[in-house]
């Protein structure tokens, strides 16, 4: 399912190591809609991270 899906959950987290995160989420048995990110390189939010498709 694309993450831009209408009705699709979005939720945020700030954490210092968001690979971390996810891997311990993971882990948990957490299951993502996006395996892979993209960090912004520029602007206000530079270094944050959005999935990639």
């Amino acid at each position: 399912m694309p993450v831009n899906t209408l009705g699709c959950v979005h939720i945020v987290l700030r954490v210092d190591d968001i690979d971390g995160m996810v891997r311990d989420l993971k882990e948990k048995g957490i299951q993502f809609c996006s395996e892979t990110y993209e960090e912004i390189k520029d602007g206000t939010i530079a270094g944050m991270k959005y999935p990639d498709k």
